[in-house]
C-alpha cells in the first residue's frame, strides 16, 4: 500500500475561544514535562520545510490555559530531517516500562477515535488529541490503549481580544494528524513518551474529585504517517468493580491500565451534575463519585452536523451500555464517547436514523 504522510498544514477558517470556553473545562497545562530542545525555532508550532513533514519537539514549555485533557510542550518550528526515535509500543508507554521524556516511534497504532481539539493555551497554543490502540487486537486491554497529542496552528487575536483556533473538517488544523483521520486508520506515530497531571489539581476543592494519578500519553507528536487500515477492536467490558473505578482520583493501578482505552459500562443512569447544569453524568453505586461523560471528542461549535452537536438525554436517562475512552479533563477522570450516535445505548434523541458519525 502507498504510503501517505502529512505534515503541518496551514491556517484557515478559526472560531472564537468564548465559544471553545464552553466546550473546555478547567485545568489547563500545555507542559507537564520539559522536552529537549529541537534545531528548529523557540516555541509555538511552525511547518516543516522537510519531506518527511517533521515538526522537532524542542521549544520551551508553555503557560496555563483553558481546558486540557493532556500536556506536551510546545514544539519549535521546522528544522532538517531527522532519523525515526527507537520502535516502543503503546503497551511499554502505558504501563511505564519507558519513563516519561523519552521520543519514540509507535508503529502500527490503530486510530480509535477521530481527531478532536483538547485545548487552547493562553499562549496561543491549539492542541489536538487522538486516542489510539495497540495493533492486531479483536477486543482492547489493559495498557492497550493511548491518547496522542499534537500541537497546530497557533489561534490568532481579533480586535475584539477573542482568540481562534481553526474549526476541524472547515480549515486545516495545522498538527501532525491527518485532519481525516478516522477510527481503523493504521499509522506510524513519533512523539514523545509523557505522564500528565497539573500541579494546580492538588489544590482542586474535593467537590471537584481531583485526580491524583498522572495519566500516561503520548505527547508532542510531530510525524504522522498512514501506513493501512485494520479493523477497530471491540471495548472491553468493564466488570461491575471496575466500571466503579473509572471516576476514583486515586486507583492508580487501575488508571495505569485503562486510560486512554475504549471501555464499555453497561447499565448507568444519568445523575444530576455534581455543580449543576446541563454537563452529563451517571451514577456509579452508592458511595461513589459519579463519572463524568464529557462531549469533547465528538463536539464542534458552529456546525450544522448532527454528529457533532451536542447529545439530547432526558435529565433520568437510563443507559443499557456507554462506550468511550477514560482520560483526565479538568483534573479529574472522565469517560470521553467518541460518537454520540453509536457509543451510547440508546443513542442521542437527535440521531434520528444515523447509527454510525464520519469524520
Amino acid at each position: 500500500m502507498q504510503h501517505r504522510q502529512f505534515g503541518l498544514l496551514g491556517m484557515g477558517v478559526l472560531f472564537s475561544s468564548a465559544i471553545l470556553a464552553s466546550v473546555m473545562a478547567g485545568c489547563q497545562a500545555e507542559s507537564s514535562s520539559s522536552g529537549p530542545g529541537g534545531p528548529g525555532g523557540t516555541g509555538g508550532s511552525g511547518a516543516g520545510t522537510t519531506s518527511t513533514s517533521t515538526s522537532d519537539g524542542g521549544g520551551t514549555p508553555g503557560t496555563g490555559g483553558t481546558g486540557n485533557v493532556g500536556g506536551g510542550n510546545e514544539g519549535g518550528g521546522g528544522g532538517t530531517t531527522q532519523p525515526d526515535p527507537p520502535d516502543a509500543t503503546i503497551q511499554d508507554i502505558a504501563s511505564g516500562v519507558i519513563p516519561a521524556g523519552v521520543d519514540v516511534t509507535v508503529r502500527g497504532a490503530v486510530a480509535m477515535s477521530w481527531k478532536f481539539l483538547v485545548s487552547k493555551g493562553s499562549s496561543g497554543s491549539c492542541l489536538w488529541g487522538i486516542f489510539l490502540s495497540a495493533p492486531g487486537l479483536t477486543e482492547t486491554a489493559a495498557y492497550s490503549g493511548i491518547l496522542a497529542l499534537s500541537y497546530g496552528t497557533n489561534a490568532v487575536t481579533n480586535e475584539q481580544g477573542q482568540d481562534y483556533c481553526p474549526i476541524l473538517g472547515q480549515a486545516p488544523a495545522g498538527d501532525a494528524f491527518p485532519d481525516d483521520v478516522a477510527p481503523g486508520d493504521v499509522l506510524d506515530v513519533v512523539g514523545e513518551s509523557d505522564s500528565f497531571l497539573l500541579t494546580t489539581c492538588a489544590t482542586q476543592p474535593p467537590g471537584n474529585n481531583p485526580s491524583q494519578i498522572p495519566q500516561r500519553q503520548l505527547a508532542k507528536v510531530s510525524k504522522v504517517t498512514v501506513v493501512g487500515t485494520a479493523t477497530v477492536p471491540e471495548p472491553h467490558l468493564l466488570s461491575a468493580e471496575d466500571q466503579a473505578k473509572l471516576s476514583s482520583p486515586t486507583d492508580a493501578a487501575f488508571h495505569n491500565m485503562w486510560a486512554g482505552v475504549k471501555v464499555q459500562i453497561q447499565d448507568v443512569t444519568r445523575v444530576p451534575a455534581p455543580s449543576g447544569g446541563t454537563y452529563l453524568y451517571v451514577g456509579l453505586g452508592a458511595g461513589i463519585p459519579s463519572l463524568e461523560v464529557t462531549r469533547k471528542a465528538w463536539y464542534r461549535p458552529l456546525t450544522t452536523d448532527v454528529c457533532h452537536k451536542d447529545a439530547m438525554f432526558s435529565e433520568t436517562q437510563a443507559f443499557d451500555s456507554i462506550e468511550g475512552f477514560s482520560a483526565i479533563d479538568f483534573c479529574s477522570w472522565k469517560l470521553f464517547p467518541a460518537d454520540k450516535c453509536a457509543d451510547f445505548v440508546p443513542p442521542s434523541t437527535d440521531c434520528g436514523t444515523t447509527t454510525t458519525c464520519n469524520p
